[in-house]
């Protein structure tokens, strides 16, 4: 039996992916199994998989699987799309495949068989139904086996593809009444504080839904702030509620003001005599159900958007960390044509990214991941894009050095620290790996040893050994390996070397 190792390098597909730990094994009656053991996994069992090199590797050793397969989760935010023995004679697409994979255009790939495909989209699944004649649809306890067969003429990215999901969706499932529903213009809204929401339906809801209650009588510790209870957090729960409820939006604002009115805090009052507030509420909570996101997470994605558009630098830092469980006091763009994002965390600048990056939650995550040994929560992709909306207008601008007028100030640093020996002494360099010159006017310098000593006198800030190999290929340095005997011993070293004074 063949184990394949899906082709990852240079696609940003993976980047997602494997930066999540949700991979199992799969052998030829396409059985998933935990990465560790070898025993079977199951997709709603966390500690039965395990990260994508641990699945490679044990795939390598073991040499009774076929490859690695990615299990779907609902935190996740992803759904996949099964299509089944849908190729024709010379390999293609039929024609119904065809129509689904260019509607979705995300990440698609070939099946193990090579008899199908698999879709990967960022979204959530539009309904409860998903499966039917050749095609499946998952966002959750279910795990795709992954080839890194991309399909030519399709993202090498997985895309958002809410509204295509949906339509395709609705094209297979047609008796389906649960997709998202169109945007709706409110009703007109009156405030009226001795308003009482409908009774009946109010009743029904205190009596029979546990949450709902504890919504009602702020005994819901996820909405929370600094220990007591924030007002339009519950204010937009409640609404979802009365939406989920097919609650009329007089009634939703009915049962806001009344909500308000109970705590009997004068600000809380003055609040609910906005009407606009009222639609903005109702408005964001119809989206949210919607789009079916929790609201948990519609509240989250409420209140990165409110701090977003306020000029309280403070509060919108403090919607920065909290989305992601760590302190951020800064967060600063360096440099344009690409600008480069810093989060700084304890006092140090660590780097994100360009907006490219930035804009990739995977990537994101990852790097806190890094710094605090904690993967933070994933968002749900709404709650994402305020997210780092959040970031662009909370960033301090700063002009960046140019990089080779940075590497060339590192370098300079480094020679007053490291003897440079000359081209006749250069064998004694290499043990050490402290940098030579030889004959031709070449600086000589192994890049292990700069690295370790930029990161950790921060000479440039937030860079990454792979960005100092691209800034040494920028200068014109060249990769070369030296293999010396030295007092009976063999020693090999790889350096970079070039003319210094060219990039000056």
């Amino acid at each position: 039996m063949a184990f394949e190792i899906p082709i990852t390098d240079g696609v940003p597909a993976f980047d997602e992916l494997t930066a999540l730990r949700q991979w199992v094994l799969f052998n030829k009656d396409k059985r998933p199994f935990n990465p560790a053991t070898g025993l079977p996994a199951s997709t709603t069992s966390p500690k039965t998989w395990g990260t994508f090199d641990e699945a490679c590797r044990a795939g390598v050793k073991s040499g009774q699987f076929m490859g690695v397969g990615f299990v779907f989760t609902a935190g996740s935010g992803l759904v996949g799309i099964d299509l089944d023995k849908c190729v024709d004679g010379d390999g293609r697409p039929l024609p119904w495949a065809q129509n689904i994979i260019d509607q979705i255009n995300s990440y698609t790939e070939k099946s193990p068989s090579g008899k199908g495909f698999h879709i990967f989209i960022k979204g959530r699944l539009p309904g409860p139904r998903n499966k039917k004649a050749g095609v499946e649809m998952y966002a959750t306890e279910r795990y795709f086996t992954v080839t890194g067969h991309h399909v030519d003429g399709t993202p090498d990215s997985i895309e958002e593809r809410q509204e295509e999901l949906n339509s395709v969706y609705n094209e297979i499932f047609p008796s389906n009444g649960n997709h998202a529903i169109p945007a709706q213009e409110l009703s007109e809204i009156t405030v009226d504080l001795e308003a009482s929401p409908p009774f009946k339906k109010f009743n029904a809801l205190i009596q029979n839904d546990r949450k709902f209650r504890q919504t009602w009588d702020h005994q819901r510790k996820d909405l929370l702030r600094d220990g007591l209870p924030d007002m339009s957090s519950h204010d937009l729960s409640l609404a979802i509620f009365g939406v989920a409820h097919d609650w009329s939006d007089q009634e939703i604002a009915n049962l806001i003001i009344a909500h308000r009115v109970e705590s009997g805090r004068e600000k809380d009052i003055l609040k609910v005599q906005r009407v606009k507030y009222l639609e903005d509420t109702i408005k964001f909570a119809r989206q949210a159900h919607s789009d079916g996101v929790t609201d948990t997470d519609a509240i989250a994605t409420h209140s990165i958007r409110s701090a977003r558009d306020t000029n309280n630098t403070n509060e919108q830092l403090n919607q920065v960390s909290h989305q992601i469980g760590v302190e951020v006091s800064r967060v600063i763009m360096r440099g344009r044509d690409p600008s480069e994002f810093y989060f700084v965390i304890d006092g140090e600048e660590i780097r994100i990214g360009n907006m490219d990056q930035v804009g990739r939650q995977s990537h994101v995550l990852a790097r806190i991941a890094e710094i605090t040994r904690r993967m933070p929560d994933r968002l749900q992709p709404p709650r994402w894009r305020e997210y780092v909306n959040l970031i662009l207008r909370v960033a301090e601008y700063e002009e960046a050095l140019d990089p080779r007028t940075e590497l060339f100030n590192a370098v300079q640093i480094y020679f007053t620290k490291r003897t440079v020996f000359p081209a006749d002494e250069y064998q004694d360099a290499l043990p050490s790996s402290h940098p030579f010159l030889t004959d031709d006017g070449k600086t000589w310098i192994n890049l292990e040893n700069f690295y370790g000593f930029v990161d950790r006198h921060k000479l440039i800030k937030g860079i990454t050994y792979r960005d100092l190999q691209n800034r040494m290929t920028q200068v014109k340095f060249e990769k070369r390996k030296f293999d010396e005997t030295i007092h009976d011993e063999r020693v090999q070293r790889r350096y970079w070397g070039g003319i210094v004074g060219e990039w000056d």
